[in-house]
């Protein structure tokens, strides 16, 4: 005990100004980038983007099934500066109403709900949205009669569609390019020359390194593959 206590007033506390003094520029340096991202974030930050679905509702066995819908697209730009919407990728859901054989009987018939067998992927075309507007591309129609699973009588009544909204790709006034997910939550996310890219980006916004390397590697890979073709007759 007595030496933690000599070691405690060996310490040299006259470094502790010092110490404070350093930790409170290092606070006021990570304020200062926090209210420089939030600035540069402010135009994103009032952008809103949404769907409205649309689909004939029909009770299941009753007429033919319904297999179309549509979809309105919709962009609001609250900021007082312009912003260019480059892609908004989004998904269609369906829910079905289907026969549960279990307990089906022709005079009593029995539907359960289940999700379609798969969705329907869309990309939008690029459109720029003055200030302080709100811009809709107008209904359009989508098919997703491939998305019925076996058995299924009508789409469903309440959720027969739903969307997804992946991501939306913009650009800010101030020509810096973001990558906002609406229904993820969270803040828009730079788009920077090193960031990672997702597959299905535009061409000019994925990443020309990466994907130089790409190209080169699948060059290669075909080469080596071209070359095992032609010995392994000859090996034979």
């Amino acid at each position: 005990m007595e030496d933690v206590w000599g070691w405690l007033t060996s310490l040299d506390y006259g470094s502790v100004p010092a110490w404070i003094g350093a930790l409170s520029l290092l606070l006021a340096f990570r304020i200062f980038v926090g209210d420089r991202r939030s600035a540069d974030r402010s135009q994103v930050d009032q952008v809103g983007v949404w769907l409205k679905l649309e689909y004939e509702r029909a009770v299941s066995g009753e007429g033919p099934r319904v297999e179309t819908g549509k979809f309105t697209r919709f962009v609001r730009n609250g900021s007082a500066l312009p912003v260019e919407i480059v892609q908004i990728a989004f998904d269609i859901h369906t829910r079905w109403s289907v026969r549960d054989l279990a307990q089906w009987r022709d005079e009593l018939p029995v539907w359960e709900i289940k999700p379609g067998i798969g969705i329907v992927q869309m990309y939008s075309l690029r459109v720029r949205v003055p200030p302080e507007e709100t811009w809709d591309s107008g209904p359009q129609e989508v098919n997703f009669a491939h998305l019925a699973p076996e058995h299924a009588g009508q789409i469903d009544l309440i959720e027969g569609m739903s969307y997804e909204i992946r991501w939306v790709l913009l650009t800010d006034n101030a020509g810096r390019r973001r990558e906002m997910r609406p229904m993820a939550g969270g803040s828009a996310r730079r788009i920077r020359w090193w960031s990672r890219r997702r597959r299905d980006y535009p061409m000019e916004w994925k990443n020309r390194v990466a994907y130089e390397l790409a190209v080169q590697w699948h060059k290669l890979r075909t080469q080596t593959q071209a070359m095992i073709r032609k010995i392994k007759p000859k090996s034979s």
